[in-house]
This record gives C-alpha cells, structure tokens and sequence, in this order.
C-alpha cells in the first residue's frame, strides 16, 4: 500500500518537494579544489534533518520504528522507497547536516561506512541476501535528490534486475517496522558507540 493514498498527502507531498527546490550552484574552495557543491537555499528545509531529530511523519517520511542502529554520528534507518526486488534497503545519514561528499568531514564519511558495514552484514544474515550494494549520490547530476548526505545499502539477489533501474515505491511505516525489525535482530556494532540507543 502507497504511503501517499489520499489527495491531501500528494498535495502536502508536492508541497514540501517545492519548498525543498534547490538553489543555484554556488562556488568555493575546498582542498585546494575550486569546487561546485552547494545547490541548497540558505534556509533549505532539510527532512533528513528532521527525521534525525525525531520528527516523525509524512513531512520527514521517517518513522521512528524504521531505524536501525544510531549513535552520535550516523542514523542508520529504513529507507521509505523500496527498490524494485530489493526491499527493506537502509540509508545511513550523519546526524550533522553536511549536503554532500565533497564537504563530508574524514570522521562522519568513517562513521557512515562503519556502520554501512554492520548493516550489510545484518542484511546478509537477515534477509539472506547474496550481496549487497552501495550507494551514494552527489549533486542533481549524480542523482541527487535529498541535499543532505546520505549512503544507501541495498540488500542483492541473484536475477534481480537492479541494474536496470527499477521504480521506487513509498510503503507504508508498519511495513517497513517489520524489516527493520529483522535487521535490528541481526545487527551487531563493530563497537557499543553503533548500538541502538
């Protein structure tokens, strides 16, 4: 079942994707790079940071029975688009609003990867997938489209077309409870600072 069933959610929908449109690119210096990376207007309504803050809701389209694992770093959660044949796939987000890879700080990307590990791992053991792939976006470009950096862990299969792009789909929070369930069951920090909290 869609999580978008009545016209007054596509209409809020269609709301909160207007008022989140990017801005114009903007230029700095990052590195010793002259670097195009910022397409976020100053007061840019981020959702990844409010679902990082507990907002719950369609407004965030996050739920709190969708995370996996948290600590002060990273929030790792059930993404509320399902993938084609490959449901119940994680994105995990910084707790700090950074856009994308290219303003990152070394000690968030680290902690993203640590606990993307974990959670392929669970992934293997939960939902008995054959692989796992990982995913990162960056710029409108580079298919981007939540300006706040975020790596998705997709749980593979033998056969299950992903590479031909299947269609994203909204499912409903009680659905995907039931598979961040399974993962938080199978889910063993590298150390405590991963643990569910």
């Amino acid at each position: 079942m869609p999580l978008l069933t009545t016209p007054g959610d596509v209409a809020e929908y269609s709301y909160l994707q207007i008022r989140c449109r990017p801005r114009p690119l903007r230029a700095v210096k990052l590195l010793g790079y002259e670097a195009v990376y910022s397409h976020t207007a100053d007061d840019y309504d981020c959702l990844l940071c409010r679902g990082v803050r507990g907002e719950t809701g369609l407004a965030t389209l996050v739920h709190h029975s969708d995370v996996v694992a948290r600590n002060d770093l990273v929030v790792a959660s059930i993404c509320p688009y399902f993938f084609g044949k490959n449901p119940g796939h994680v994105i995990v987000v910084p707790t700090e609003h950074f856009e994308n890879l290219y303003v990152m700080p070394a000690r968030y990307l680290h902690a993203c990867v640590d606990v993307a590990q974990t959670v392929a791992l669970a992934m293997k053991e939960a939902y008995g997938a054959a692989g796992i792939t990982l995913r990162q976006n960056n710029e409108p470009a580079g298919g981007q489209t939540a300006f706040h950096f975020h790596l998705h862990v997709y749980p593979r299969y033998p056969d299950d077309g992903f590479e031909e792009h299947p269609g994203e789909y909204l499912v409903e929070p009680a659905e995907r409870a039931g598979w961040a369930q399974r993962l938080r069951e199978s889910y063993r920090p590298l150390d405590e600072s991963t643990a569910v909290r």
